[in-house]
């Protein structure tokens, strides 16, 4: 490490063409041990949008594996939905988080995750989430309103009350506008 570059700088993800794999998309390419997990944990929206800038694929090492970032709707929809079966999650990376993150449709596969993937559907109809904009339009003209009544001699604001939460967000699904 030169004495002008930072250690964030040293162990940050560079973005680079792969030259000896014409046709491939560009690559992500990190000095850390853990691929870029570690820049994805430190700034993931950031992460994501100077990955997304290189293409719509890019190739990227997390952990010990190999993996994509795919971007394009048309891609996404090849993967997830018209070509699912020439993927699966029997990788070591999914093995790895499981124990913290339970068998949910994230780290599931198969038959399991079919079951749970049904069972999630109808909260995902197109009429369902149609209403999901009048929910928040709701939630957030009430947050609006309450800001409005306030002084500046009141205390400081706690927008921890304002943030979505899993209730919050179980009312939603339910139709309940708190």
């Amino acid at each position: 490490m030169t004495e002008s570059m930072t250690r964030d700088e040293h162990a940050s993800t560079k973005a680079t063409p792969t030259p000896s794999h014409p046709g491939m998309p560009p690559s992500l390419r990190s000095h850390s041990l853990l691929g870029s997990a570690s820049e994805m944990q430190r700034d993931p929206l950031g992460f994501m949008m100077k990955a997304h800038r290189l293409g719509d694929v890019v190739h990227m090492r997390f952990v010990s594996q190999s993996a994509y970032l795919i971007y394009h709707p048309d891609d996404v929809k090849h993967v997830l939905q018209e070509n699912h079966r020439n993927y699966n999650k029997d990788l070591f990376t999914y093995k790895l988080f499981r124990p913290f993150m339970g068998n949910g449709l994230l780290i599931n596969d198969g038959r399991s995750w079919l079951h749970q993937r049904r069972l999630m559907q109808p909260a995902f109809h197109r009429q369902r989430v149609a209403t999901y904009g009048a929910v928040m339009t709701n939630a957030t003209t009430n947050m609006l309103e309450r800001w409005q009544t306030r002084t500046d001699g009141d205390a400081p604001l706690d927008i921890g009350g304002f943030c979505i939460t899993p209730r919050n967000g179980a009312l939603g699904l339910m139709g309940v506008f708190a």
